[in-house]
């Protein structure tokens, strides 16, 4: 019923871009009042700059689940790889002349928001303002607004020690972590595309009570990330070589944090196909405890070691926050759902 996909797509990306775009105005409002909760102006606008994409990269996640239901999963893919290397072009490029941590920062706003009007403008068929449903809109609210708080959350946990080490230590050196994370980063793309392949799967085989082919499929992607993780992180380690080789020597100090970085990607790597299992099998809440517990272990461990160890601090901040949310990820799982992701 294509008039139906229509009204629920519709629907669903106007209630996510409102509610989305309702925290980033409280959270600009709250920096534009209290400017002294950043240590610098630039720190300030990098953060109002991070918090303005919010909305698109919400609404971007939207669309690929919307891809995903169709299994277009081609697209989803391509559009998944098309955000990253433009993330990387727009860094490399702020590095190479030089420009303010703003300009590093304004490289996920330009991202998402690129992203998100050419997203809307091919998809335009699937969306009309006509379509909206006072029934669906509070359907998505009922249901949604855990998964929406949740995808806030994670997008500041993703952004937050760019913020903190811009904060206590400066532009510099939160440019460095900023290109180190962002290359460390990469082979979660997979992982990402793994787990939106998975959900549809335990949602319903978890909604059928098939717990034999369900541990099947969980047994196989456990194998393919132990497989893979290894030459997806060597191949990352040449990537970020060949990348620091371009930006220049005075770029090779990343080298640590980065190091540092992909120990806690390489444990993120491994269960993060399954990160969508407590949402598809009813454990909203749970799912939002784990990623506000991951959140805090990450802030508050910048927040004492960025001041004693600069912006290693950050990085060691990250790994164990990803040893965190793995520890948990697996109980929670196991718990609820009965499956071992380890």
């Amino acid at each position: 019923d294509r008039e139906k996909v229509v009204k629920i797509f519709s629907t669903s990306q106007v209630v996510t871009f409102v509610c989305s775009s309702l925290v980033a105005m409280v959270i600009i409002a709250v920096i534009s009042l209290f400017p002294s909760l950043m240590s610098s102006e630039n720190v300030r606008i990098s953060t109002i700059l991070i918090t303005i994409s919010l909305p698109f990269f919400v609404t971007n996640k939207n669309t690929w689940s919307y891809y995903i239901g169709f299994r277009r999963m081609k697209e989803y893919s391509l559009f998944r790889l098309y955000r990253y290397i433009m993330t990387i072009i727009i860094i490399g490029a702020w590095t190479i002349f030089k420009m303010p941590m703003v300009y590093a920062v304004l490289s996920f706003a330009i991202t998402d928001i690129i992203m998100s009007v050419y997203l809307h403008a091919i998809n335009r068929k699937a969306f009309s303002v006509k379509e909206i449903s006072r029934e669906w809109a509070g359907i998505h609210l009922s249901f949604g607004a855990k998964s929406i708080l949740t995808e806030v959350i994670s997008s500041v946990y993703a952004r937050m020690p760019i913020i903190i080490v811009g904060y206590y230590l400066g532009d510099r050196d939160s440019g460095m972590y900023s290109i180190a994370s962002t290359m460390a980063s990469g082979i979660l793309i997979i992982a990402s595309i793994l787990q939106d392949n998975f959900n549809p799967v335990v949602a319903n085989l978890h909604g059928t009570g098939d717990t034999t082919m369900l541990n099947n499929y969980v047994r196989k992607l456990r194998k393919f990330s132990y497989l893979s993780l290894i030459p997806l992180i060597a191949g990352s380690v040449v990537i970020y070589k060949i990348y620091i080789l371009f930006l220049g020597s005075e770029y090779k100090e990343t080298s640590v944090i980065y190091n540092i970085l992909i120990i806690g990607v390489a444990m993120t790597y491994l269960v993060s196909w399954a990160g969508g299992v407590l949402t598809m099998t009813g454990n909203q809440m749970l799912n939002l405890l784990r990623i506000a517990i991951t959140l805090v272990f990450a802030v508050v461990g910048c927040i004492i070691l960025v001041p004693l160890m600069g912006v290693i601090g950050a990085a060691v901040s990250f790994s164990f926050s990803a040893l965190v949310n793995m520890i948990v990820l697996y109980i929670f799982i196991l718990n609820r759902a009965k499956i071992k992701i380890l």
